[in-house]
C-alpha cells in the first residue's frame, strides 16, 4: 500500500510539474489600472487564476492607446499621432516620431493583429475623411496604412490571428467576426455574451491554438478570458487584480523541443562611425533545443530587410564575423537564423540605424541684447532623430529680417554679433545643427 501511495504521489508530482511547464506567458501593454497600481508599461503574466503582472518595461510613454502589436522582434504602437518602435528583447527605443494629423491619423488603430503567414499587420483603423472605420494593413517600415474595405461604424475593439492565418475581430457590441483578409468581408460568428467598452487585447497561443482575450467590461471590471472562435463562447481565466486595461498582447515565439539549433547569441551590426559599410558578428549555438550538444557544422544565413545577404556554415560555438556589406542610410532589420538537418532556429534580431543620423533641434536657445550686441547660447546637440551615430555637430545661424547667414559650421554653442541699430531695432535668429 505504501508503495502504491508513493507511486501515486510521484505521478501527481509529475502531472503538476507538467502543468507548471505548460503555463502560457502572455505579454501586453498596461495602459490603465485602478489608482495607477500597475503603472503604464509592458508586463508579462501567466494565463492562470490568481495571475500577477510582472514588469518588463515601465514607462509612462508606453501607452498603445491607438494600437500596439508585436512583429518579428519589434513592438510597434501609436499614441495619438506619435509612432513608437521598440526592440522587444532589450526594450530599447528604435524610433519615436510625431507623424502629425495627416500621416498619423490613418495609422491610428482600434485593433491590430500580426499574421505570420503573410507577414502583415491587419487592423481596424480610423478614417478621418468619413469619420468611420476601415479594415486594412499597416506597414511600420514605410509608416503607411492601406485600406482594404470600409467597416462603417462597426468598430473592432480587438483582433486576433491564428497560426494558420485566420483572422477574427470583436466589435464594440462584443460580437465575434471572421475576416476575409483579401476583401475585408466579415462573417458574424456570434455574441461573446460580454458587454465591453474601451480598449481590449487578444492573442492566439501558437502551441495549442487557445485564444486569450484581455477584456475590459462596461462595468469597469477587467480580466483574462479564453475565446472559442467557433462558437464565440468565453470562459474567465482570471480577474485582473487592479482592473488593468491591457492591449497589444503577444506571446514570444517558442522553439520546438527537437534537434534544431538554439538561437545565435551576441549579434551585433558593426558599422563604425556612421559608415555605410560594415559587417555582422555573432556566436554560433553549442546546443540543440533538446539541450544536447551540437556535434556537426551548422549553417547560418543573415537577412537584411527580408533579403538574404550572407550565407555560411561554422562549428558549434564559433565566433563569426561576416564579410563586409554596404547598406543605405537609415534603419534596417537584421536577423540571423542557423539550421541543421532537423530544421531552423528561432531568429536573432538587431535593428541598427546605419549611417549618420539627423541631429535633433537645439534646446534652451536664448537670445539677449547688450547694447548693440546680440548674444545667443544653447545646449549642445548630442542626439539624433533616430538615436544613431552623430559625428561632429556644427551650427548654422541665420538672422532675420532679411534671412542673412551670419555663421556657418560653428563648433561652439554660443554666438554673438554687433547689430547695426540704425537699420534694425528688432532682430531674431534661427540656429540649425548640422553634421555630414
Amino acid at each position: 500500500m505504501k508503495r502504491l501511495k508513493k507511486l501515486l504521489l510521484l505521478t501527481l508530482t509529475f502531472i503538476l510539474s507538467l502543468s507548471v511547464k505548460a503555463q502560457t506567458k502572455i505579454y501586453g501593454n498596461v495602459i490603465y489600472s485602478d489608482n495607477n497600481a500597475t503603472p503604464t508599461g509592458i508586463y508579462s503574466f501567466n494565463a492562470e487564476d490568481g495571475l500577477t503582472f510582472d514588469a518588463v518595461k515601465v514607462d509612462e510613454e508606453m501607452n498603445a492607446s491607438n494600437g500596439g502589436v508585436y512583429e518579428n522582434g519589434k513592438y510597434h504602437f501609436m499614441n495619438m499621432f506619435t509612432y513608437y518602435e521598440y526592440n522587444a528583447e532589450t526594450w530599447t527605443q528604435i524610433k519615436k516620431e510625431n507623424l502629425g494629423f495627416v500621416k498619423g491619423g490613418p495609422m491610428q488603430a482600434t485593433a491590430l493583429a500580426y499574421d505570420k503567414t503573410t507577414n502583415k499587420v491587419y487592423g481596424c483603423f480610423m478614417d478621418y475623411n468619413t469619420y468611420s472605420y476601415v479594415f486594412g494593413t499597416v506597414d511600420y517600415d514605410q509608416l503607411e496604412r492601406t485600406a482594404i474595405s470600409s467597416l462603417g461604424d462597426n468598430i473592432m475593439r480587438c483582433m486576433v490571428c491564428t497560426p494558420d492565418g485566420k483572422l477574427y475581430g470583436i466589435n464594440g457590441e462584443g460580437t465575434l467576426y471572421s475576416f476575409d483578409k483579401t476583401t475585408g468581408e466579415t462573417t458574424e460568428i456570434g455574441s461573446t455574451g460580454l458587454s465591453i467598452s474601451n480598449i481590449q487585447g487578444a492573442i492566439c497561443d501558437p502551441k495549442d491554438g487557445t485564444v486569450y482575450w484581455a477584456a475590459c467590461l462596461s462595468n469597469g471590471n477587467t480580466g483574462l478570458y479564453t475565446l472559442d472562435l467557433n462558437t464565440a463562447s468565453t470562459m474567465l481565466v482570471a480577474q485582473f487584480p487592479n482592473n488593468e486595461e491591457v492591449t497589444g498582447l503577444f506571446i514570444l515565439p517558442q522553439a520546438n523541443t527537437d534537434g534544431t539549433p538554439k538561437t545565435v547569441t551576441n549579434l551585433k551590426s558593426n558599422f563604425v562611425n556612421g559608415s555605410l559599410t560594415g559587417n555582422f558578428s555573432f556566436t554560433m549555438p553549442t546546443q540543440s533545443n533538446e539541450d544536447k550538444d551540437l556535434e556537426s557544422v551548422t549553417d547560418y544565413k543573415v537577412t537584411v530587410d527580408d533579403s538574404v545577404l550572407i550565407k555560411g556554415s561554422a562549428q558549434p560555438g564559433a565566433d563569426i564575423t561576416t564579410e563586409e556589406v554596404t547598406l543605405t542610410r537609415g534603419h534596417h532589420n537584421i536577423s540571423v537564423i542557423c539550421s541543421n538537418p532537423s530544421g531552423e532556429s528561432l531568429p536573432a534580431y538587431d535593428f541598427p540605424y546605419i549611417g549618420k543620423d539627423t541631429p535633433n533641434a537645439v534646446d534652451s536657445l536664448v537670445c539677449t541684447a547688450s547694447g548693440d550686441k546680440a548674444i545667443l547660447s544653447w545646449k549642445a546637440v548630442t542626439t539624433g532623430k533616430d538615436n544613431g551615430y552623430m559625428g561632429t555637430v556644427t551650427y548654422d545661424i541665420t538672422r532675420y529680417p532679411g534671412q542673412i547667414s551670419v555663421a556657418k559650421g560653428l563648433t561652439g554653442n554660443s554666438f554673438e554679433e554687433t547689430v547695426d541699430t540704425t537699420t534694425f531695432n528688432r532682430v531674431y535668429y534661427t540656429v540649425t545643427p548640422c553634421n555630414d
